[in-house]
């Protein structure tokens, strides 16, 4: 059966509520619940404190039932009167808008004809939310606040994150990818084969990233032989071929994991 009037989504656990009407609330309910466990209900407030809450400690509530044959002008009169008593009780309610959608009706049928903004609403209107003598009052009114030591963490905490975000050119810093994307990046990978300079290259770059204090001029390896002898080449794979050396043990000297490997050793750090 359907149900006409004003229904409440009410928080259980702090009694804060968001109003609303319709005229099937039913098929209302079931939008609102769709979009929240979705995560996309328009209005930020109520999703943030359904994900944080839960659905169990949310319950819906039809607050006045009106005729089914109600028009829409009718049904936006009556639940402007609601949103009037939840504008004078801001903390307490979930809602962003307090005007009913009747405040789009034109002329003398809107709710707002005849009435006019004070000097502050229209400076809002036109991007300015606060005058130099609200800014004042603010700032005297914050004279002698004593910042508690947790908050005063939690905002060097919050600069330290922006300080390291700062300068950061790359879109992708501080985002991870999904594991979609991770599929589809793996698959681009597969068959793909790079040349023993362009492994080297990139074999270089961890190294340097990894160990800062190693030193490569140009990009060359420097050993010590057995015998005493500097040498120096770029690409680690082939000098162990060409050397018969083991590659896995010479690698570990290269990142400084052994000191020598058949008495070859690493003389790049510092």
């Amino acid at each position: 059966m359907i149900v006409s009037g004003i229904y409440k989504i009410i928080n259980k656990l702090n009694g804060k509520y968001y109003v609303g009407s319709a005229v099937n609330i039913d098929r209302r309910w079931s939008r609102h619940l769709y979009s929240l466990k979705k995560g996309i209900h328009h209005n930020n407030h109520l999703q943030k404190a359904w994900n944080k809450y839960t659905k169990n400690n949310f319950d819906f509530v039809i607050v006045q039932k009106l005729p089914i044959s109600i028009s829409k002008k009718e049904l936006f009169i009556e639940e402007q009167k609601w949103l009037d008593i939840s504008f004078k009780e801001k903390e307490k309610t979930y809602n962003t808008s307090f005007l009913a959608a009747g405040g789009g009706l034109p002329g003398k049928e809107s709710w707002n004809y005849g009435k006019k903004r004070s000097e502050e609403s229209k400076l809002k209107l036109r991007g300015i939310s606060r005058t130099d003598e609200v800014k004042q009052k603010i700032s005297l009114s914050l004279l002698g606040h004593n910042v508690s030591n947790e908050c005063k963490e939690k905002i060097s905490k919050t600069r330290i994150v922006k300080k390291l975000s700062e300068g950061k050119n790359n879109f992708m810093f501080r985002k991870h990818h999904s594991d979609e994307s991770k599929d589809k990046i793996r698959l681009t990978k597969i068959g793909k084969c790079y040349s023993d300079e362009t492994k080297n290259k990139m074999s270089l770059a961890r190294m340097k990233k990894r160990f800062p204090n190693l030193l490569l001029e140009d990009n060359f390896w420097k050993f010590t032989s057995p015998e005493g002898i500097f040498v120096e080449f770029k690409n680690l794979s082939s000098f162990c071929k060409e050397k018969k050396l083991d590659k896995g043990a010479m690698s570990k000297v290269s990142q400084g994991k052994a000191t020598h490997h058949k008495n070859w050793r690493l003389t790049n750090l510092v």
